[in-house]
């Protein structure tokens, strides 16, 4: 009778749905099924009595329950295709907390910066003399903290307007002294991205600056903050032999420890080193006098080095201008021709000249549709000549709109410090915003940016400025120029 009953039993399963709660095994089912339905009660099974018996029992590992109708959270199941029949219109709400979905190490909300991967909105140089730019004529023009936004060129910072700096340089400091510096320097300023510059002024050992320099690396990746590293520039020829071979030796360990670590380098050592050299000294012409600054000119080529590690940070702008068209301020997006750019002066003294025209883009140029607008001008001798042309904006956007601005830019080759490329935006003949300004070399990029309308607005423009050195040309390119009416399009608030 018992292995009839237990039969009908397993049989019977599939009939009727189990209440998951508490799983039991296959000998307390079986001893339950002997305490309700005694030996001597045949003929007396009711559809009561089976479901007492299956009341609060449920499949576990051991008893063999494969068919779907019981649930478990422990042990495995064999070959359960009775999953592939399950309705999941049984489900009748869903898990309001992530513990419901059983993840329960999330992060939580704000452990991450929403802009942690670059956003460019304000940078922390964090250094000694040469990144406050004491050796240069003016720390904020000619430091390669202060050239390094201005030939930037692209995607990287112009979308976010002027680039917010923090001057953490601080002459004679050591790497154990920035160290000691950092955290109130995030603290108070809450930099997005940092680039480190250190190693001129010797630690106590190599073992210290490592550990100083990794220490300082520690901090800003907990704070979310990504970073670049200078190496550490030359000695001029005048240097000990001792302080030449530190600089080689922290070198060697920074590019190790940087490529473990996944951290771009700036060659900041060969921006400067005299090839020629055998000790690897500092090119003369970059020296400023005392044989550990760098001049202006140097501090030019470091900051080239220091903008190709910046961009291995910024994933990039998209092209915003393929073909003109509504609801933008600018008829002549792709520069067809040089129509609409009118001169916004005529330049002042002799021995210059300036020329406009549009050029066809290189196959591997930025620019992808259209071509560039050039503006060239011609310094034969004397003090720097400046020239600019400006676009009218139509229609005339009103006081306080939010003005996007997207454009190529590239600045050409061989320019000096003394010259410089500036895109501008003017209400009549006052710049009101200056939105990408370049000394020496532009690197070639997309920008976008954004600008307010000033009070009392007459005349809205989009200003391309080229300056020359004494002695030299200097051309700035301008092209997939496009302005937009944030403001008008409801979309003040997107960018």
């Amino acid at each position: 009778m018992k292995t009839l009953l237990r039969l009908v039993m397993l049989g019977l399963i599939a009939l009727q749905p189990v209440v998951a709660q508490t799983a039991k095994s296959r000998a307390d089912l079986y001893a339950e099924i002997d305490a309700e339905l005694p030996s001597n009660s045949a003929g007396a099974i009711t559809a009561a009595k089976l479901r007492s018996v299956f009341k609060n029992t449920v499949a576990s590992a051991d008893n063999g329950l494969t068919d779907g109708t019981g649930v478990t959270t422990t042990g495995t199941y064999a070959d359960p295709a009775w999953i592939t029949s399950l309705s999941f219109d049984k489900i009748t709400a869903l898990p309001t907390t992530l513990s419901g979905y059983g993840i329960t190490d999330a992060q939580p909300a704000g452990a991450l910066k929403s802009d942690a991967v670059i956003a460019g909105r304000k940078i922390l140089w964090l250094g000694d003399s040469i990144t406050d730019g004491s050796s240069s004529t003016n720390t904020s023009v000619f430091s390669f903290r202060a050239m390094a936004p201005k030939i930037i060129g692209s995607e990287f910072l112009a979308r976010f307007g002027a680039l917010a700096a923090v001057n953490g340089g601080v002459p004679g400091d050591t790497a154990a002294q920035a160290l000691a510096r950092l955290p109130a320097l995030i603290s108070a300023h809450s930099p997005q991205l940092c680039h480190v510059q250190l190693g001129t002024n010797a630690s106590s050992s190599l073992a210290q600056y490592q550990a100083d320099m990794r220490a300082i690396f520690d901090v800003l990746r907990a704070a979310s903050i990504p970073y670049t590293v200078g190496l550490v520039p030359p000695r001029g020829a005048s240097a000990d032999a001792a302080s030449i071979e530190r600089t080689h030796v922290y070198n060697l360990w920074l590019r190790n420890e940087c490529a473990r670590q996944g951290v771009p380098v700036a060659d900041t050592y060969a921006a400067l080193v005299d090839s020629n050299a055998a000790a690897g000294t500092m090119l003369a012409a970059y020296d400023a006098g005392d044989g550990v600054h760098p001049n202006n000119a140097g501090h030019l080529a470091m900051a080239q080095r220091v903008v190709d590690a910046l961009e291995q940070l910024n994933p990039g702008l998209p092209a915003f201008v393929a073909a003109p068209g509504a609801p933008g301020l600018v008829p002549n997006v792709l520069q067809s021709a040089t129509t609409g750019w009118t001169a916004a002066n005529s330049g002042s003294g002799t021995g210059w000249s300036s020329s406009i025209s549009v050029e066809a883009p290189a196959s591997d140029d930025v620019l992808t549709a259209g071509q560039w607008f050039r503006l060239a001008v011609t310094n034969a001798s004397g003090s720097s000549k400046t020239h600019t042309r400006y676009l009218g904006l139509s229609p005339m956007p009103a006081a306080g709109d939010v003005l996007l601005i997207a454009y190529a830019l590239k600045q050409s080759d061989g320019a000096t410090p003394g010259g410089a490329v500036k895109v501008e935006m003017a209400n009549g003949t006052t710049v009101f915003s200056v939105l990408t300004e370049s000394f020496g070399v532009a690197k070639p990029g997309r920008y976008l940016d954004v600008a307010t309308v000033p009070a009392s607005p007459s005349a809205i423009r989009l200003r391309l400025t080229v300056t020359a050195a004494d002695g030299e040309t200097n051309v700035g390119y301008l092209g997939q120029v496009q302005v937009w009416n944030l403001t008008a399009l409801g979309m003040s608030g997107e960018f």
